[in-house]
C-alpha cells in the first residue's frame, strides 16, 4: 500500500507539471525596410511583419515577454517575438504595428552601437540603429522590453558573437565575457534604471561554459538561434532558462512560416 501511495503520488507530480507547463514558440526578427534591394533571410518588409503579428493575433497567440516568464504570468497559448540589433526599424515600423494589435516585443541592444549612433546621430541610413534615447523611448510604454546582445561582441572574426576563440584558455574566455557583459549592464543600467537579466546571443553562437559565465552574471533566461518550440513551466523555472528561436525571413507567407511550429 505503501508503494502505492507512493507511486500515486509521484504519478499525480507528474500529471500536475505538465498541466503547468505550455508550448512557448518564440519568432527572430532583425531589420525591416521598404527598400527591396536589402531584402533577404534577415530583413522583411513591413507588410509582413504586419502579416505575421495579424496572424498570431487571430490564430489565438497572446505575446509573452520575458518579464512576464519570470514571474509566471505566462498565457495559455503564448509567443514572444523578438528583435535582434537594435535597428532603428524596430522603432520606426514595429512598435506602431504592435501596438495597432496590442501585441509586445523584445529587442535586444548592442551597446556599442547604441553608443555609438548616441554620439554620432545617423537616423538616414536605411540600416541605422537606435540610439539611447530612442531605445530608451522604444520601451517607455510597456509594449517593448529590451535586452542585452552585448556589448561589443556582434561580429564574426577570430569570435563569432560571444562564443569562445579556439586560442582563449577557460580563464581569458571567462573573463573577456564577464567584462563585455559587465560593460553592457553598466551601460543599460543608465537606460533602463536596473541590469538586464535577458540575453540573446549574437548569432546564436554559445557554448555550455557561455551559458554558466552569462549564468554567473545574472542572465535567468538566454535566446538562442536553436529552432525549436520552448516547452516552459509557468511556475517552477530552472534557471537559466535557454530557449530557442525561428528566423523569420523574407518571402515566405505567415501561414506558411509558422506552420513548421505545428510540427514540433
Amino acid at each position: 500500500m505503501a508503494f502505492l501511495s507512493v507511486f500515486s503520488a509521484a504519478a499525480s507530480k507528474g500529471e500536475s507539471q505538465r498541466e503547468e507547463s505550455v508550448k512557448l514558440p518564440i519568432v527572430m526578427y532583425h531589420h525591416i525596410s521598404e527598400n527591396k534591394s536589402l531584402l533577404n533571410k534577415y530583413v522583411i518588409t513591413p507588410e509582413e511583419f504586419e502579416s505575421d503579428v495579424k496572424y498570431l493575433k487571430e490564430n489565438g497567440y497572446t505575446s509573452v515577454l520575458p518579464s512576464q516568464i519570470i514571474d509566471g504570468d505566462i498565457p495559455e497559448k503564448p509567443v514572444m517575438i523578438t528583435f535582434d540589433d537594435g535597428f532603428l526599424s524596430t522603432y520606426k515600423y514595429a512598435l506602431p504595428i504592435l501596438e495597432k494589435y496590442s501585441m509586445t516585443g523584445v529587442c535586444g541592444i548592442i551597446g556599442s552601437l547604441a553608443q555609438e549612433y548616441t554620439d554620432n546621430p545617423n537616423t538616414v541610413s536605411d540600416c541605422a540603429y537606435m540610439d539611447i534615447n530612442t531605445v530608451k523611448k522604444l520601451s517607455e510604454n510597456g509594449v517593448f522590453e529590451t535586452v542585452c546582445h552585448t556589448y561589443d561582441m556582434h561580429s564574426i572574426s577570430a569570435r563569432k558573437g560571444c562564443a569562445k576563440m579556439k586560442e582563449e584558455s577557460d580563464a581569458e574566455y571567462r573573463a573577456a565575457l564577464i567584462k563585455d557583459l559587465t560593460r553592457f549592464n553598466e551601460l543599460y543600467e543608465t537606460i533602463e534604471g536596473a541590469p538586464s537579466d535577458i540575453i540573446a546571443f549574437p548569432y546564436g553562437a554559445y557554448t555550455d561554459a557561455t551559458i554558466e559565465i552569462a549564468s554567473d552574471c545574472g542572465f535567468k533566461i538566454m535566446l538562442t538561434c536553436d529552432e525549436k518550440v520552448n516547452v516552459v513551466n509557468k511556475t517552477a523555472k530552472n534557471y537559466p532558462l535557454v530557449l530557442g528561436r525561428f528566423n523569420r525571413p523574407h518571402g515566405i507567407a505567415s501561414e506558411t512560416f509558422f506552420s513548421v511550429w505545428d510540427k514540433q
